[in-house]
């Protein structure tokens, strides 16, 4: 059976590799440990919980505030490391994109 390529998808099955490419990510220890990081800001602040999960607005301290800043940090830094995965998935596409051209000599 031929792995499907990026380049002959629809939009759909393109959402479901870029979702896979995250998934994926699950097994990197820097991911795992920012994951782990927010988890444990949300375990102990719970008003952050509500905030971010479930859109209930509360008055938070200024603890809280700054453990916002942090979780906002923390998911800056995975959606860096979210893109590059991305970024390396197209580069690897493209390989194959021009592979199927013939445009790249073996």
């Amino acid at each position: 059976m031929d792995e499907i390529r990026l380049y002959d998808i629809n939009s759909e099955e393109f959402s479901e590799l870029i979702d896979s490419a995250k998934v994926s990510l699950k097994d990197d220890e820097k991911y795992k440990k920012l994951k782990n990081e927010i988890q444990k800001i949300m375990d102990k602040f719970p008003n952050l919980q509500l905030l971010l999960e479930d859109n209930l607005i509360k008055n938070l301290n200024e603890t809280e505030c700054k453990m916002l800043q942090k979780i906002i940090s923390l998911y800056t830094e995975i959606s860096i490391l979210e893109e590059q995965k991305i970024f390396f998935l197209g580069a690897r596409e493209n390989y194959f994109y021009l592979k199927n051209l013939n445009l790249l000599k073996e």
